[in-house]
């Protein structure tokens, strides 16, 4: 991922709403458990169809089927080597509004959170969220 994310000169950051089905994506994404031999391409257990924002930034997307609320389209600025990893640093270029107007903030709603990773689990604001593939997006 990293060399195509170099010669690409460019990455997508979804910011997902907090719900099992995000949390089973996101842990395939990041590969959780995997060793180099049982990896996969995440990409297949996504229900967006991956769309190009455009010819100039290429990076895949996805979409509300997969509980994105928000995606930042970045440019590389910088990486930096910390022991075996890659810290990968962006200029964010264009944010999408991709969740319905109830999940966005100054809708109405007092507090809107992402999902969030901490202590070896997906979290949301006081509760611990278990992936689950089939979970169904709210409508």
């Amino acid at each position: 991922a990293a060399s195509t994310m170099t010669k690409a000169g460019s990455f997508a950051v979804h910011i997902l709403r907090p719900s099992p089905r995000s949390a089973f994506l996101a842990s395939k994404f990041a590969q959780l458990g995997a060793t180099n031999s049982t990896k996969i391409s995440p990409f297949s257990f996504t229900q967006s169809q991956i769309t190009l924002a455009n010819a100039t930034f290429g990076s895949p997307l996805l979409g509300r089927e997969d509980d994105v609320m928000f995606r930042l389209q970045c440019e590389t600025h910088r990486t930096i080597q910390i022991e075996d990893h890659q810290l990968w640093v962006g200029k964010v270029t264009k944010v999408d509004v991709v969740a319905e107007e109830k999940y966005v903030a100054g809708t109405g709603l007092e507090e809107v959170f992402s999902l969030m990773y901490s202590d070896r689990h997906f979290r949301h604001v006081g509760e611990t969220l278990v992936p689950h593939e089939g979970a169904a997006v709210e409508e």
